[in-house]
């Protein structure tokens, strides 16, 4: 049975400030570690950690990401932290999935590289190697969320700028706190 509603209960009562995730990133690498997940921490001096899964078997290196800082609130003239943009829930179902996988032995070439970002909100994070794919042998192969070239007929193709932000064939932005902002086209 799947972990992600234990952890997220768990990483909603922890919510961290961008490049200050200490707490999130220590559950984190211990998680994967317990689950004999290799784990890269401190990534560019940074909170950032990528957890490896490598089959032993040459071949393609695919990665998921997921950010895991909060946001800032004003709280009666006390500057607070929430999870008011799902961070804990993305984290929470990286971490699930990627015990999942190396539980069932899914990966059979190559590696799958679970990246962890730091400081999605304030963009700090996105230039950190956690962002870029993590880890000492670069970035992934597959699995990224940004494309290119034409979109197919009737579907506009998104892609992620440096700060991690969609941006569409129009040009228009959207970060997950404004998604209604960007380009949302099906």
């Amino acid at each position: 049975m799947s972990k992600v509603l234990e952890f997220y209960k768990y990483l909603h009562t922890i919510p961290e400030s961008s490049m200050q995730e200490y707490k999130t990133s220590a559950f984190v690498a211990q998680e994967l570690i317990a689950a004999g997940i290799t784990v890269e921490t401190n990534l560019a001096g940074s909170t950032g950690l990528v957890g490896i899964i490598d089959s032993g078997v040459p071949g393609p290196v695919f990665g998921l990401r997921a950010d895991m800082d909060a946001l800032n609130h004003n709280i009666d003239g006390k500057v607070e932290q929430r999870h008011t943009c799902g961070h804990d829930g993305h984290t929470s179902m990286l971490l699930a999935a990627a015990l999942e996988i190396k539980e069932q032995g899914l990966v059979k070439k190559g590696k799958l590289k679970v990246i962890f970002q730091p400081g999605e909100e304030t963009d700090d994070g996105a230039g950190t190697p956690a962002a870029d794919g993590g880890g000492a042998d670069g970035d992934p192969e597959g699995g990224r969320d940004d494309f290119g070239g034409d979109a197919p007929e009737g579907r506009e193709l998104l892609r992620r700028d440096p700060a991690g932000r969609q941006e569409g064939a129009f040009g228009r932005r959207a970060h997950g706190a404004f998604a209604a902002f960007g380009n949302i086209h099906a």
